[in-house]
């Protein structure tokens, strides 16, 4: 009787009641290897939904204590579970300590590691991808801390951490960009740009950077070669594509303000093409674009075989001379 109502305000929200006819149960023999864990899960429970600090580090030492002592119970994975749901709550803020989103990682995986294909490890896998997000934004705030100090190689380390070690970062974009200001700005590169060329009989896309004397070549390397393997393999955000979308609107449209540009973009549709209407169909296909259509395309024409890479090394002559 006592725990039916316990449960019931529980369920009311009504938690010091709660706790009250939860912990007034006494256990029988008959009673006891049934009763017992469910008490004390269900006094972690009413601890847990106080909601605050306090409260959250003493749930966690009880669900916790219940994975030690009745691990083989089938709410054994809730109760690890939750315990990565009390760590999670302690964390205010992604510029704050993260050491509460690392405990709560590896409570989440153990969900995994002990319970795989249940509900609760189900749940731990989204939670471990959000979790994973909370890091890399906290990553990507002290990269701007760094980078805003003028402390560029180290803002640097921080962007290029999240790309290593947070593939699926959902704001991946943002991080290339800086990296790529960060790596000019602390002397790795002095220049980092993309440019397609075509023709008439064909064309390419380069990917490119200028490296300062001494900067590690093989890092930029691999940085250019990131964001090429993001573009063939990643859907690029709605936010992305508007965004390029409107830089070559408004790139054309600029070109057209002038009547050399005019020529000259009538010029280049009639040689490329025949069509004098070219460019405006052009703008037309560009409107049209999605982001699937981008995917398909990096697909066919970015393939790793299909790449050519250059390195060009100043020596020991002086090429000016």
């Amino acid at each position: 009787v006592l725990y039916r109502r316990g449960i019931e305000q529980l369920a009311r929200d009504n938690l010091v009641k709660a706790r009250e006819d939860l912990e007034r149960i006494t256990f029988t023999i008959e009673t006891m290897d049934l009763l017992e864990p469910l008490v004390k899960l269900r006094l972690a429970d009413a601890t847990f939904y106080k909601g605050d600090d306090i409260s959250y580090i003493d749930a966690r030492a009880k669900y916790l204590d219940f994975v030690v002592l009745d691990g083989g119970h089938p709410l054994a994975p809730y109760a690890q579970f939750q315990a990565g749901i009390c760590s999670l709550q302690q964390v205010s803020a992604p510029t704050q300590d993260q050491t509460q989103t690392h405990t709560a990682l590896e409570e989440f995986r153990e969900v995994m590691r002990r319970w795989p294909g249940t509900s609760y490890a189900q749940a731990a896998e989204g939670v471990i991808s959000e979790a994973e997000t909370y890091l890399a934004r906290h990553e990507y705030s002290v990269g701007r801390f760094y980078y805003k100090k003028k402390k560029f190689k180290a803002a640097a380390r921080r962007f290029r951490g999240i790309l290593d070690h947070y593939p699926s970062y959902p704001d991946k974009d943002r991080v290339y960009l800086r990296l790529g200001e960060a790596l000019v700005r602390s002397g790795k590169a002095v220049q980092a740009a993309q440019f397609v060329s075509g023709s008439e009989d064909g064309g390419f896309f380069a990917n490119f950077a200028i490296t300062s004397p001494g900067a590690d070549l093989g890092e930029v390397e691999a940085i250019l070669a990131g964001e090429m393997e993001r573009v063939r393999t990643e859907l690029v955000t709605d936010a992305e594509l508007q965004e390029a979308k409107n830089e070559l609107f408004s790139s054309a449209l600029a070109r057209r303000q002038t009547a050399s540009g005019r020529g000259f973009e009538l010029g280049e549709a009639l040689v490329q093409t025949g069509d004098p209407r070219a460019a405006d169909r052009r703008l037309e296909a560009i409107a049209a674009v999605t982001s699937d259509d981008v995917l398909r395309v990096a697909q066919t024409w970015l393939k790793p075989g299909s790449r050519v890479d250059l390195t060009y090394i100043q020596g020991e002559d002086d090429a000016s001379k």
